[in-house]
């Protein structure tokens, strides 16, 4: 659960091997339309977003936790987050 309230977030689980120690997830981002944005919430204090812009963008969230919150910005009506891969212990 976060620590705060997401407004307009929506939960999204990575796909990071169960009971791996995660420090950061690597993601793929795409969104629609292409001038929208959205900002991911890493865990476990859900305090500091990354933002990724569209149409497509790659990045690093660092996380704890395979479980993330999702938030469109900037007129975003969709958006798709592959994971690439992630960091560890």
């Amino acid at each position: 659960m976060p620590d705060r309230v997401i407004p307009n977030a929506a939960k999204a689980h990575l796909a990071v091997p169960p009971g791996a120690k995660v420090n950061s997830v690597v993601v793929r981002v795409m969104v629609q339309p292409a001038t929208g944005a959205v900002l991911i919430y890493g865990g476990p204090g859900y305090t500091k977003p990354v933002r990724f812009k569209g149409p497509q963008s790659e990045g690093e969230v660092p996380t704890k936790t395979a479980e993330v919150y999702v938030q469109g910005a900037d007129g975003v009506v969709g958006a798709q987050v592959y994971t690439l891969g992630w960091y560890g212990d």
